[in-house]
């Protein structure tokens, strides 16, 4: 049976031995503290549903203004008469409960495959025609289209 020799007394060698050891783990941990509370500091802020909303109302506004109307479209601050209230809600139902709705009602002294023409043809940026449909009908309904890009 070998022996083993004593190791649990601290001697000044023993000391300046480990000396460099603690200060290197000393310094490791003071750095690790550092990039937690710089990580801290630079972390994203909770974002709230009040705030998504709001962003989501701006880039909505945003992009409304950058949909391109047929010459001779005038701006409406009402519904236009005689759309039997066809622009009163959306002609979809969203997928959604958090949709944001920025809308404008514009007048067009155009037919409706004209206007229709017009929106294919300038439709938005970067954008795909998702949805069409050929409107609603009835005895006191105008002509009508929809259509949807993503």
């Amino acid at each position: 049976m070998a022996l083993r020799p004593k190791t649990d007394r601290v001697t000044p060698a023993s000391r300046r031995a480990t000396r460099p050891a603690r200060i290197t783990t000393l310094a490791a941990g003071l750095v690790l503290l550092a990039l937690a509370a710089s990580s801290a500091a630079t972390a994203a802020p909770t974002v709230t549903a009040a705030a998504n909303r709001r962003a989501a109302g701006n880039d909505a506004a945003a992009l409304l203004k950058t949909v391109l109307l047929p010459p001779g479209a005038t701006r409406s601050p009402t519904e236009p008469a005689g759309d039997a209230q066809l622009l009163a809600h959306p002609p979809l139902a969203p997928v959604t409960p958090n949709l944001v709705d920025r809308h404008s009602w514009w007048v067009v002294p155009a037919g409706l495959s004209t206007v229709i023409s017009y929106i294919e043809a300038h439709r938005p940026a970067g954008s795909r025609l998702t949805v069409t449909s050929g409107g609603v009908t009835g005895p006191t309904t105008p002509p009508n289209a929809f259509e949807g890009f993503d």
